[in-house]
C-alpha cells in the first residue's frame, strides 16, 4: 500500500501496534516494567525491518504521541490564514501531510481537535492502534461529544479492542444515557457479539434490542441523513438484525422500517423487508440490513464528514 510516498509494509504495522502498546503500557498507573520489556524485545525484530522511510514515519508517530499528556489553555480563536492553511490541507486527503501540518500548527487549534484529527488520519493511513490513543484523548478532552465517541468505538473494533469496545459501550448505556448514546451503543455490542459469540447470545440479542428500545423511545427530531440520524439509524438497524436473529421477524421489520425513514436517501429502500421476504430459509431480509447499516457506518465514516469534526 502506497501512502504519501512512502510504501507501508505489514511489517511497519506491526511495530506500530507494538509502539502502541509500549505507550499505553508505560502510561497505565499499573505499569508493569516486566510487561513493557517483554514488548520491547517484540518490537526488537520489526524495528531492524524498517525502511528508512518507514523509520522516518516512526518518528513522526513518536512525536504525535509524545503530545498526547500536553496541557494548555484553548487558543482564543482560530487564525483566519490558519484556517484557510487547514482546509487546503484537508481537502487534498494527504494524511500525512496533514499530520505535519498539525504538528506545526497545533498551538493554534484546540487539543481535543488536535488529537480528533491525528485519530481520523492515522486510521486514513491504515493504522487503527494509533487512531485509538488519539481518539481516546480526544474523548478524554471532549467528553460530551458523541461523534468522538462514536469513532473512538469504532477504531477499537477495527483494532480488534473488541472486549475493552464491549465495555465502554455498556458503560455509555447506563444510567442518564442519552437517546443516540443508546442507539450507538446498541450498534458498537451488535457487532461485538457477532465477533465474540458466547455462552449467553440469546441474552445478549435481548439486552441489544432493549438499550436500542430505549433509545428509539425518546429519538431527536434532526434532518434526515444528518450524522445524528445515521447513528441512530445504524442502531435501528442492529436492533432489527437482534429482532432477526431471536425470531422476532415483525419486530425486525418494524425497526428497520425506523431506521430507513431517518437514513439517507441512498440507503432508503424496503426491498426485502417485507414480511414475505422473513420467511424461514430466506436470506434477503438479513443480508438488506445488513448491507443498509454498512451504508451508514460508511456515510458516518466517510474522512470528508469525519473531518468536520473540526470546526476549521
Amino acid at each position: 500500500m502506497r501512502l504519501a510516498s512512502v510504501t507501508i509494509t505489514d511489517n511497519f504495522s506491526r511495530y506500530v501496534r507494538l509502539f502502541c502498546q509500549l505507550y499505553s503500557q508505560i502510561q497505565s498507573a499499573s505499569g508493569d516494567d516486566d510487561k513493557a520489556d517483554a514488548i520491547r524485545d517484540e518490537m526488537d525484530r520489526p524495528w531492524r525491518q524498517l525502511t528508512s522511510d518507514e523509520f522516518s514515519f516512526a518518528n513522526e508517530l513518536a512525536i504525535d504521541l509524545s503530545h498526547l499528556t500536553e496541557e494548555r489553555d484553548p487558543p482564543t480563536e482560530l487564525r483566519r490564514d490558519v484556517l484557510h492553511q487547514f482546509r487546503n490541507v484537508k481537502d487534498s486527503q494527504d494524511w500525512r501531510a496533514l499530520l505535519a501540518f498539525l504538528r506545526a500548527h497545533e498551538d493554534k487549534l484546540p487539543l481535543a481537535d488536535v488529537s480528533a484529527l491525528r485519530g481520523i488520519c492515522w486510521m486514513e493511513l491504515g493504522q487503527p492502534f494509533p487512531a485509538v490513543l488519539f481518539m481516546a484523548d480526544a474523548v478524554r478532552r471532549r467528553p460530551s461529544d458523541l461523534r468522538l465517541k462514536w469513532h473512538l468505538l469504532r477504531y477499537r473494533l477495527q483494532a480488534e479492542q473488541y472486549e475493552q469496545a464491549r465495555s465502554e459501550a455498556l458503560a455509555l448505556a447506563g444510567r442518564g444515557a442519552s437517546p443516540l448514546e443508546l442507539l450507538l451503543a446498541a450498534d458498537v455490542l451488535f457487532d461485538c457479539i457477532s465477533i465474540l459469540g458466547g455462552d449467553n447470545t440469546t441474552g445478549e440479542l435481548a439486552k441489544i434490542v432493549e438499550i436500542a428500545a430505549r433509545g428509539a423511545s425518546a429519538l431527536p427530531n434532526s434532518p434526515r441523513g444528518s450524522w445524528q440520524n445515521c447513528v441512530a439509524g445504524a442502531g435501528l438497524l442492529s436492533q432489527a438484525l437482534s429482532f432477526e436473529l431471536l425470531g422476532e421477524q415483525q419486530n425486525a421489520i418494524t425497526a428497520a422500517k425506523k431506521a430507513f425513514e431517518i437514513l439517507p436517501e441512498r440507503v432508503d429502500s424496503q426491498n426485502g423487508v417485507e414480511p414475505e421476504s422473513c420467511q424461514k430459509g430466506n436470506g434477503a431480509f438479513r443480508s438488506t440490513i445488513v448491507e443498509k447499516r454498512a451504508e451508514a457506518h460508511r456515510d458516518i465514516f466517510n474522512p470528508h464528514k469525519s473531518l468536520s469534526l473540526v470546526g476549521a
